[in-house]
């Protein structure tokens, strides 16, 4: 004989499958049940008489969130309608609820494995949005929810993305609110990325291996999210303040009109006012929509990576328009910006001696071998211009890749000592600041003392 439940109101449900569902939760057990329409619902019974009260506040908290969302979105995106019932002669509270089948989870699995990555992140942000509406409406009631799994948000049958299991809230503190938003933006970055979320700095945005996913069909950086939307995340993810869920809300209702739409992002809305950091992200987003560059956006993004954290953002921006001027062949246009760039600390200095530099390489190159040089000069640039010694530190005696990416440096520099004339001073200092900054790492590595002090002063030599 099927187990019924009854509410109140004489609505009543049949299990029909007393084989439990769902994951294992301490307080409750989940099974499959009918209502007398034949619609399919799902019964989630307590385990014990002593979590029945925690039962009937989540009840209430779910039609509490339900009519607040309804009033303010005309929509609800919790589980809707909701019954308190329990089955004849038992003890056992119990709460009934529409029974969804697909997981924002498995549809972006899905479109990941079928290289839809684009129809991905849509989804992603479409389940973000609605996610955030349910929070401001549960933060009327003076509460914050930090308890949540990437399993918890589900798909309608008319497309809405739904969010269960609201039984364990917090008081509407500003430590909890800084606290709902990490945890909330971490569920997304794993479910994007399938990899646990790091609290780093911004630059991890612009690192594609850190978000490519295992199942992602898509190529290189493109088989992960757009670096817009890892930056939203990885700034949500860093020294923030309560209001920044405000903020949140906005950049994620402007990314997903992006997305919709098949616009650009408008920077002010977005908050960048890095240079750098905005046109990795617009020609990123320009290439998954399908009128980019791959050339152009791997650059950019390369560029986002190249400058040290205490570089000023009007430095950065008059870097970036030299290097807009480079590509497009302007070197006395490029100049300009360099003399606009107003340097103040050693390391703005030496990187403005070093684009110099570059400036200098590409007007002692032939003509006809300018266009093959200028992509070479700004990798070198890109990749001196970061403070490796800091990177080789945070990485510890693994600083490998760092290395690598400086002996690239002096293999396109050995590229351009083959292809230019009357050049050989300002390629050597460029090469003596690549070699001693690899020595550096190699001796780090090494644990060697003695080199990594003879390193740094042929560093300080070089610069």
């Amino acid at each position: 004989m099927p187990t019924i439940y009854k509410s109140n109101e004489g609505v009543q449900f049949t299990v029909t499958d007393e084989r439990p569902i769902g994951g294992f939760s301490p307080f409750g057990t989940v099974y499959a049940a009918a209502a007398d329409d034949g619609s399919a619902w799902v019964v989630k019974v307590s385990k014990n008489p002593d979590f029945n009260a925690r039962f009937e506040a989540e009840y209430h908290t779910l039609t509490e969130v339900a009519k607040a969302t309804q009033t303010k979105y005309k929509q609800t995106y919790s589980p809707d309608p909701v019954h308190l019932v329990r089955a004849d002669e038992s003890a056992l509270q119990a709460i009934a609820m529409p029974r969804y089948d697909k997981t924002l989870a498995s549809i972006m699995g899905e479109q990941y494995k079928s290289d839809a990555v684009l129809e991905a992140e849509t989804w992603l942000v479409y389940g973000a949005t609605c996610y955030l509406k349910v929070l401001d409406a549960i933060h009327a009631t003076a509460a914050t929810c930090s308890d949540r799994k990437q399993d918890d948000f589900f798909i309608t049958s008319d497309n809405r993305v739904v969010t269960i299991d609201w039984n364990v809230l917090q008081a509407y503190t500003d430590e909890a609110r800084v606290t709902e938003i990490k945890v909330t933006v971490r569920r997304w970055v794993e479910l994007a990325s399938q990899r646990n979320a790091r609290e780093n700095d911004l630059s991890t945005a612009f690192t594609d291996s850190d978000w490519v996913r295992t199942d992602a069909g898509g190529k290189g950086g493109l088989g992960s999210i757009s670096v817009g939307l890892r930056w939203i995340f990885a700034q949500a993810l860093g020294k923030i303040t309560p209001d920044h869920f405000e903020t949140l809300r906005k950049q994620l209702d402007h990314w997903r009109s992006c997305l919709d739409d098949k616009t650009l992002p408008d920077r002010q809305l977005l908050g960048i006012s890095n240079e750098a950091v905005f046109n990795a992200v617009e020609l990123d987003l320009e290439l998954r929509l399908g009128r980019g560059n791959q050339t152009a956006r791997t650059e950019a993004v390369a560029a986002a990576l190249a400058y040290p954290a205490n570089f000023s953002t009007t430095v950065i921006n008059q870097f970036e328009a030299a290097r807009r001027h480079i590509l497009g062949g302007d070197s006395n246009a490029a100049r300009q910006a360099l003399d606009s760039a107003q340097p103040s600390t050693p390391d703005e200095r030496a990187a403005v001696g070093r684009w110099s530099v570059g400036l200098d390489v590409l007007a002692g190159s032939q003509q006809s071998e300018r266009t093959t040089n200028r992509p070479k000069i700004l990798t070198i640039l890109n990749r001196l211009t970061r403070r490796w010694q800091e990177d080789a530190q945070i990485e510890g005696a693994d600083s490998g890749g760092a290395q690598t990416k400086l002996e690239d440096v002096l293999r396109l520099l050995d590229e351009l000592d083959k292809r230019t004339t009357g050049v050989e001073s300002p390629l050597s200092s460029l090469r003596a600041e690549a070699a001693a900054r690899a020595g550096y790492l190699a001796a780090l590595k090494e644990k060697d003392t003695q080199k990594r002090h003879e390193s740094l002063t042929a560093l300080q030599a070089s610069l």
